[in-house]
């Protein structure tokens, strides 16, 4: 599968989006393959798991979320380095509503309007606390123009990435028991 990105940008910028996703990989562990971003508009992350399904579990389908979610607050936060928390992930809705859109594929996991807050709020926490590591590889992705996942590894301090992967699966978990129970 392939997470494209559909917005005419700079290169940096699109390296920014796509490093977000990339990141939320890394912190849960989720395989991808490779991210590239090129002067021609192609920019996108290779993952090689199947996007979720109705019957997948709610944990997998909110770690995906925020991989929808993280390209567009990562891009943003770059865009607009001044930019207020409440405005991370607008730029999601310049993505449009066509099937491969990050909305898109967020919406079709069919998760309770409700709740769209405290995902994309949890999505945010995780970009904005692993920003150096996001910046590192952003940057270096545009400079090569793709990056393996083995090269990502290579960059990042393993270590930062796993130090709060259990405080934002806490978190996950706890927006899981929120659909779970139907208390919203």
């Amino acid at each position: 599968m392939f997470i494209p990105s559909n917005k005419n940008q700079s290169t940096l910028s699109a390296a920014f989006h796509e490093t977000g996703h990339v990141l939320i990989h890394e912190v849960f562990g989720w395989s991808y393959t490779d991210a590239y971003v090129n002067e021609a508009g192609k920019e996108g992350v290779r993952y090689t798991y199947s996007d979720p399904r109705e019957e997948s579990p709610v944990l997998d389908k909110l770690i995906y979320a925020c991989i929808c979610l993280a390209g567009s607050i990562a891009e943003d936060k770059f865009d607009r380095p001044n930019i207020k928390r409440k405005e991370l992930g607008v730029s999601l809705i310049d993505g449009g509503l066509d099937q491969e859109s990050d909305i898109s594929k967020y919406y079709s996991l069919k998760f309770p309007p409700e709740l769209f807050e405290e995902i994309i709020d949890a999505t945010i926490d995780i970009i904005l606390d692993n920003w150096e590591a996001v910046s590192k590889i952003a940057t270096t992705l545009e400079k090569e123009g793709h990056l393996t996942n083995e090269d990502v590894k290579k960059l990042l301090n393993e270590a930062d990435l796993t130090e709060n992967k259990s405080i934002y699966m806490d978190r996950l978990e706890q927006i899981q028991k929120i659909i779970d129970t139907g208390s919203l």
